[in-house]
């Protein structure tokens, strides 16, 4: 009988921390290219209620953050974005602060073109 009440209950986090990272990121993003510092303890703040709550931060969000400075990432402001291809293709976003570098596969255009060379195998 325990498992089914188990299994019944979602498991529903909080509101109040989706709504509390929100609101910090969005702060952070605004009192960026005034107040650096004040920029830093709110993504260290976000961090922190993501960490506290245990709650994922979403990646188009962590995406934007640099894990050594903790700073948001803006290409142009305070990161620098380029595409590489050695083996695969792939976002590298180095931060203009601290000089770390992030990178991330990126979705790549060979696909649809392998797919195209398939179906040219097929008809030959």
């Amino acid at each position: 009988k325990m498992d089914k009440k188990k299994q019944e209950r979602p498991k529903v986090h909080s509101d109040d921390a989706y709504e509390r990272m929100n609101f910090l990121y969005q702060a952070a993003y605004f009192s960026l290219p005034d107040n650096k510092p004040l920029c830093r303890f709110y993504v260290k703040t976000l961090r922190e209620v993501a960490k506290k709550r245990v709650i994922r931060i979403a990646p188009e969000v962590k995406e934007t953050l640099c894990k050594n400075c903790h700073i948001i990432l803006i290409p142009g402001m305070t990161c620098a974005n380029r595409s590489q291809s050695n083996r695969e293709s792939h976002v590298v976003m180095t931060c203009l602060e601290c000089n770390h570098i992030k990178r991330w596969g990126s979705k790549n255009q060979k696909k649809p073109l392998e797919e195209s060379k398939k179906k040219d195998k097929k008809i030959r």
